[in-house]
């Protein structure tokens, strides 16, 4: 797609847990912002806005009740804390179009620079 590479969806960090000898991050966006990994499985780069030093294995999931709203899996990045802002990257062609709404969340905004 020609916009596929256009596009970054930005998540602020709003959770840090120690699950199963794993970090998991939960974030403020997800299936409903963004439903490709969920749906497809879809690998897209993520990286912590502003951030290059020590890095950790986490899994990137959303805040919502769904077991499987996963963003990344096993990702190398920057020690995180909450607050943080996550990148997740080539997501231009599948945003706002593929946002589902569910649970009740509104479409992400979109921003042209």
């Amino acid at each position: 797609s020609l916009l596929a590479t256009a596009g970054s969806l930005y998540a602020k960090v709003t959770n840090i847990k120690q699950l199963d000898n794993k970090k998991q991050i939960a974030v403020n966006a997800g299936f409903a912002e963004f439903a490709r990994p969920r749906i497809y499985g879809a690998y897209h780069e993520i990286e912590v806005l502003d951030k290059e030093d020590t890095k950790e294995i986490y899994d990137i999931r959303a805040n919502t009740v769904l077991q499987s709203d996963f963003l990344g899996r096993n990702r190398e990045l920057p020690k995180v804390k909450e607050g943080d802002v996550l990148i997740i990257k080539n997501v231009g062609a599948y945003g706002a179009v593929m946002a589902s709404g569910f649970p009740g969340k509104r479409k992400p905004r979109e921003v042209v620079i």
